[in-house]
């Protein structure tokens, strides 16, 4: 295990800080601490844990799915604490609430009647947000930040209460979403706590003077996931004189008929980050491993099967001598170039190179990636043979209105669609095999958007 780096509030390091998505799949307990030895190592020098309804909250009961126990989250925490990782919780306070407001019993605070956001006008939610951030700080003793979310609220001022308010504010639907943000920034300052909140709602070039009536400590975060052209922070925002830090994103939404995200775009949008780092611009960067689009939207996979951007994140760019990160756009290219097959003869030294990379490992994580990326490229090449098949079959039913029916075709086409069906079960026999004995959590949907869906799209 080597040293992790010192923590950034103690050498005024930029902070390097990971984020863990929660609301997808998570590990085990055991491997959510081995993670945090991972991620010491690699380079980060904090943790993001967006956690959602991964804790049992008492401020919010009968909400709590599957997750970690107290016990277990202690035993967590108490590892970030050995490698010198700050803890820093992130809880949504306006918007992406989805996963509460979903509950019947907190259906009174929906904004519009809708689950994605809090309607900031009901009278007591914002005494409700009070003791939550108050929960969250009680269970994290001696964290210096908090990330209080706030972003993309698209209903903002969406019920009539709101309506009103902002037809009688001068900054109309933003001087709403002050209004509510700002007292519990405030809170979270008065306990000794640094809060930081997404910058998006401030992007419009007419929202960004609004910035500067929040609280001078809050830090806004400035997130940015393309990977095309040169990059930095919103400039209006940093006339607001608040610190602004940015957000890169290591995983976010791709084709979800993949089991795998394109690798070389995110190292691109990495890369812009890096740079800026380099330049002294940034005093903190955020790297996102976002676990689905929203709390409704389907997994995107394990942690593993990201881990050569992980570390190309964590260590400046510098982790690019990785051995698995010199196939990412091999990786790439099978999955998503054109549409190569797993057995194919240019895909086969790409397959056998996972092996000996694995093989050869002595870490854990790597082990897993490399089967997670075999798998992967099996899935693909299940994938089209599906999609192929279901487009050859609808070419052939036109072809037929206009000449006759083909016996033999129609024969080759059975038994290639069986032989199909063959492999794609197989496949998940051993993929949910493996997500099992890595006590990988919510295997079950996994499995039934990728590997389901195929099957159903075959059988009908």
């Amino acid at each position: 295990m080597k040293p992790s780096k010192k923590n950034a509030i103690q050498t005024s390091e930029p902070a390097n800080w990971i984020h863990l998505d929660l609301k997808g799949a998570i590990p085990s307990a055991k491997d959510m601490i081995c993670w945090m030895d991972e991620l010491a190592d690699s380079g980060y020098n904090g943790i993001v844990f967006e956690y959602e309804d991964r804790i049992d909250w008492q401020s919010w009961p009968r909400t709590f799915r599957a997750g970690y126990s107290n016990e277990e989250w202690s035993a967590i925490w108490k590892r970030c604490r050995e490698r010198d990782l700050d803890i820093v919780p992130l809880i949504q306070t306006m918007g992406h609430l989805e996963w509460l407001l979903r509950h019947d019993r907190y259906a009174h605070f929906r904004e519009g009647g809708l689950v994605d956001e809090i309607c900031p006008s009901h009278p007591d939610i914002k005494q409700a947000l009070i003791s939550w951030i108050d929960e969250v700080i009680a269970l994290h003793p001696g964290i210096r930040h908090i990330h209080l979310g706030g972003d993309e609220v698209w209903q903002l001022c969406g019920c009539g209460a709101c309506r009103n308010r902002a037809a009688a504010h001068s900054a109309g639907k933003i001087g709403v979403y002050l209004e509510h943000m700002t007292p519990l920034l405030r809170h979270v300052i008065e306990k000794g706590v640094t809060p930081l909140i997404w910058a998006d709602m401030f992007w419009p070039q007419d929202r960004q003077k609004f910035a500067a009536e929040l609280p001078p400590e809050t830090i806004l975060v400035d997130w940015q996931y393309g990977w095309l052209g040169a990059t930095e922070v919103n400039p209006g925002l940093v006339k607001t004189g608040r610190p602004v830090w940015a957000a890169d994103a290591i995983r976010c939404a791709f084709d979800l008929t993949q089991t795998l995200s394109p690798l070389r775009q995110r190292a691109q949008n990495l890369d812009i980050w890096h740079r800026q780092v380099a330049t002294g611009a940034l005093a903190g960067v955020i790297h996102t491993t976002w676990s689905r689009s929203s709390s409704f939207r389907p997994l995107y996979g394990t942690f593993e099967g990201w881990l050569p951007l992980i570390r190309y994140a964590a260590d400046g760019g510098q982790g690019a001598e990785q051995p698995l990160f010199a196939w990412i756009d091999r990786m790439d290219a099978a999955l998503y170039g054109r549409g190569l097959l797993a057995e194919d003869e240019d895909v086969k030294p790409l397959r056998d190179a996972l092996d000996e990379i694995g093989a050869a490992s002595g870490n854990e994580f790597e082990r897993r990636c490399c089967r997670w990326w075999d798998l992967a490229l099996e899935y693909a090449a299940l994938r089209n043979r599906v999609f192929g098949a279901l487009a050859g079959c609808k070419a052939l039913a036109v072809a037929e209105t206009y000449t006759a029916r083909d016996a033999h075709v129609l024969n080759m086409q059975r038994r290639g669609k069986a032989e199909t069906l063959r492999q794609l079960l197989a496949w998940q026999e051993r993929s949910s095999a493996l997500w099992r004995t890595w006590a990988v959590s919510d295997g079950e949907e996994f499995f039934e958007s990728r590997s389901g869906v195929l099957f159903d799209l075959l059988t009908r």
